[in-house]
């Protein structure tokens, strides 16, 4: 019985993936979207939208009381908001080290 309690989870975490990945697919033709489709895009809650939306770190628009996302333009945030990695930032460090004692 507990194995297939397991198999049974396993299918509804695929069934849940699939569904997941074709909504995402469906966004790709859909240049504006709403809260839902924006936190589908972004994998996250319609909560976590909204407190990005108020704290004005995500671009967005408001049309009467709805939000509105631009496709592109999420996109584009996610690519601007990229953490560098560890070894970009000791690159920098040392790029700016040697740039200053050149300067000296």
């Amino acid at each position: 019985m507990k194995m297939v309690l397991e198999q049974l989870t396993k299918v509804r975490t695929s069934v849940a993936e699939m569904e997941r990945r074709s909504k995402i697919a469906d966004l790709t033709n859909k240049p504006i979207l709403d809260i839902n489709e924006c936190g589908i895009l972004l994998s996250m809650t319609s909560a976590q939208i909204y407190k990005l939306t108020s704290s004005r770190e995500i671009p967005h628009s408001k049309i009467g009381k709805h939000l509105r996302f631009n496709r592109e333009d999420i996109i584009e945030w996610v690519k601007n908001n990229r953490i560098a990695t560890r070894r970009e930032i000791e690159r920098r460090a040392s790029n700016h080290v040697t740039k200053r004692k050149a300067a000296t």
